[in-house]
């Protein structure tokens, strides 16, 4: 796998791991509401990101299976940020740190191994750590 997309991967990880480190720090009730909201919202592009790796794939090939999962993390990403807007601002960072596994998961089933190069998986299974335990953490540094 190139040089570049593994930088930009862990380039993207940064605002998750900053996030979490702000959470971390902030004790008002407000502010840590406005950083919550920040981070589903950052959640939901990156998950759909994600998701139009597989459109992308699924549109040429015609791929049913791929298409059909292509708009789910947007989709769900939409739901948890609005769910976080609108009645519980931390447990949505659950949500989106389960929907990072999800992906992660449907990568490994949908994806033709013939456009996938070497090492992405275990490239995807490091993002995937990275930014489902930066959202735990910061569910968690909220609640307490």
């Amino acid at each position: 796998m190139g040089r570049l997309p593994v930088i930009f991967g862990y380039a993207g990880t940064a605002p998750f791991i900053i996030f979490m480190l702000i959470a971390l720090a902030v004790d008002e009730d407000k502010s840590l509401r406005s950083l919550t909201l920040f981070q589903m919202i950052y959640s939901t592009v990156a998950l759909s990101f994600l998701a139009g790796i597989h459109w992308g794939q699924a549109v040429p090939s015609g791929n049913a299976r791929q298409l059909s999962f292509a708009m789910i993390p947007t989709i769900a990403g939409l739901f948890l940020t609005f769910w976080g807007v609108l009645a519980d601002p931390y447990l949505p960072l659950l949500g989106a740190a389960a929907m990072f596994w999800v992906v992660y998961y449907m990568d490994r089933r949908l994806m033709p191994l013939e456009h996938v190069p070497e090492g992405y998986f275990q490239y995807r299974l490091r993002l995937t750590i990275i930014v489902s335990a930066s959202l735990v953490a910061s569910f968690l540094f909220s609640i307490v």
